[in-house]
């Protein structure tokens, strides 16, 4: 093997290395940015508007003065459906 085809040879590992650097990096860093640049937009704008103060309370939360209850148990209570004990037995 000379010294030519050597360099050649190096030459093109080093090309698809570089290519392959630049694929993965696409694949693993920026297509997950791109595919949910949406639900980053919505968080940023959340909470831009929650440190500025221009926005209330989130969509579909209630806050009450002197409640210790949470929400979720509230919401439980509201929707308490009666509960059916069914014996296999019989």
């Amino acid at each position: 093997m000379s010294g030519a085809d050597g360099l050649q040879f190096f030459t093109g590992w080093v090309s698809v290395g570089i290519l392959w650097l630049l694929c993965s990096t696409f694949c693993v860093g920026l297509f997950p940015l791109w595919e949910g640049r949406h639900s980053m937009a919505n968080t940023f704008k959340g909470i831009f508007k929650d440190l500025t103060g221009k926005h209330g309370a989130a969509t579909g939360t209630t806050i009450r003065e002197g409640s210790e209850r949470s929400i979720s148990q509230e919401a439980e209570e509201s929707e308490k459906i009666p509960n059916v004990v069914v014996d296999a037995n019989n």
